[in-house]
């Protein structure tokens, strides 16, 4: 009786040891799943703030815009919106981008209406939010019109991707405003004849 009663004892001690390490084996394996877990969103958290970031949210929303993007030997992002070659100077710590459009038209040195290109791209810029200017080829003979800007660029703005897409659309604005101006020009120095602009043309 008393070795059958001890024998119980040890097959229950026993039983209680194998049931103690099967549940800290248990609750050892959550807590290594909720670790990995929270490491897991600690990881996604850090992928999740580097993709917020300026530059990196500005690729992104390009790339969603279909615009694919590339990168310039300038470290620029370069992409072509309706036709039109964009750069952009971004970085991750600033939420101020700048916007330039290159060359996008220009008149011969030796036009009649070449004279009057600065005082068009002037008065277009009274009334306009992309600034236009002009530089000199002088090699091509060329007189080139370009025009920039700046923006504010965060993931938070809403509609961030139709955002970037109206900023985008003010430089075919200016382009117009341009040309209005430089064909009013021309018109009241005499040469009402013209109905287009000779010389002034997309690149």
């Amino acid at each position: 009786m008393e070795v059958g009663i001890a024998v119980l004892g040890i097959v229950l001690i026993f039983a209680a040891y194998i049931a103690g390490r099967v549940g800290y084996a248990i609750e050892n394996d959550k807590k290594e799943k909720s670790d990995y877990g929270k490491m897991n969103e600690t990881i996604q958290d850090a992928v999740n703030e580097e993709e917020k970031q300026t530059r990196n949210w500005l690729i992104k929303t390009l790339t969603e815009i279909g615009c694919q993007p590339e990168i310039d030997d300038n470290n620029a992002i370069v992409f072509k919106y309706q036709g039109e070659e964009f750069h952009i100077n971004a970085r991750n710590n600033s939420p101020i981008i700048w916007i330039y459009d290159f060359s996008w038209g220009a008149i011969n040195i030796n036009d009649p209406d070449a004279n009057l290109l600065k005082p068009a791209i002037n008065r277009a810029n009274e009334s306009c939010a992309v600034t236009s200017l002009y530089s000199v080829d002088e090699r091509n003979g060329l007189i080139v019109a370009h025009c920039q800007t700046s923006a504010y660029f965060a993931y938070n703005i809403p509609y961030y991707d139709e955002y970037i897409k109206a900023i985008l659309e003010r430089f075919f604005i200016a382009h117009q405003h341009v040309k209005d101006e430089l064909a009013n020009l021309s018109r009241n120095q005499g040469r009402k004849e013209r109905v287009e602009i000779k010389g002034f043309r997309n690149n």
